[in-house]
């Protein structure tokens, strides 16, 4: 029973929240949408039929807020990058609740923070870190590509 988290005599299956990275409303405006929103969608759409009947995916789009609107990461050198990338997140407070008071939580629950490109990994990075600070302490960081 790999991975499972055994309360009583019942098995309890992991649940998994996916967090898309977050923009801030200004970017929103700009792009008209957030990509990593749309994977988080996707994942949702193609979601595996155990899950779906176990109710055991979460897409939470809410869980993680960029506090910080920062210039574009494209035209910085590694070391802009990664300072600029520090201390931009935060916590949205009523939605880390309601997860916490999930019936469906528990000490196995993963949660994957997921992002369409890293280069430095700093933004990530931070992500996680932020979530693992409030208490999510199996935060992952998933990309897509590199």
């Amino acid at each position: 029973m790999t991975g499972d988290a055994v309360i009583g005599d019942a098995a309890v299956m992991p649940q998994i929240i996916v967090v898309p990275m977050p923009i801030t409303a200004r970017r929103r405006r700009e792009r008209g949408f957030n990509q990593c929103e749309l994977l988080a969608e996707e994942i949702e759409r193609l979601e595996i039929e155990r899950l779906k009947i176990e109710n055991r995916l979460i897409i939470a789009k809410d869980l993680l807020v960029r506090k910080i609107h920062k210039s574009r990461q494209t035209l910085k050198d590694r070391a802009e990058r990664l300072e600029s990338a520090r201390d931009i997140f935060a916590v949205n407070e009523e939605a880390a609740g309601q997860i916490k008071n999930s019936a469906h939580l528990n000490n196995g629950t993963l949660i994957i923070v997921i992002d369409d490109v890293i280069t430095t990994g700093g933004t990530i990075r931070d992500a996680v870190e932020t979530l693992r600070k409030a208490g999510f302490e199996n935060t992952w960081g998933l990309s897509v590509a590199h």
